[in-house]
């Protein structure tokens, strides 16, 4: 069984802009919790996620298509952090929650949002409840 709530350690915030989008922002930010330093190219982000994690990590990447919330949650508890896109394809980064809410960081508005669990929901199933994370 997960703690009620967790968090993530050892992570950075990377605000999209000009020359990076929500999806390059995300990726750089899972690699910094690997501590691995990393930009990473709007050619790259189009290709499979998992795929550009390992290029860069060896560590296992997870992909967590279709799995709910609480199951995404574990991972966090673990102290992993997971990427998932919302609608429009726009890519956050789940770092923490508690027995109610979740906070990501949302590359968009370069600063972490905290929301209860259902609107979560909501926003995750709109992005297709695509997740990546690592399973160590």
């Amino acid at each position: 069984t997960k703690a009620t709530s967790a968090s993530v350690p050892r992570i950075t915030g990377v605000r999209a802009g000009n020359d990076t989008d929500t999806v390059q922002a995300a990726l750089q930010m899972m690699l910094s919790a690997k501590g691995i330093a990393a930009t990473i190219s709007q050619e790259e982000a189009k290709q499979p996620l998992q795929q550009v994690i390992g290029r860069y990590t060896n560590a296992e990447v997870a992909v967590l298509t279709g799995a709910s919330l609480d199951e995404v949650l574990y991972f966090v508890w673990k102290g992993q952090p997971v990427l998932a896109l919302k609608e429009s394809k726009d890519a956050v980064v789940i770092t923490a929650y508690t027995s109610g809410d979740i906070t990501y960081y949302d590359p968009a508005r370069g600063r972490s949002i905290t929301t209860d669990k259902e609107q979560a929901e909501l926003l995750f199933e709109n992005g297709g409840r695509i997740f990546i994370s690592f399973l160590y």
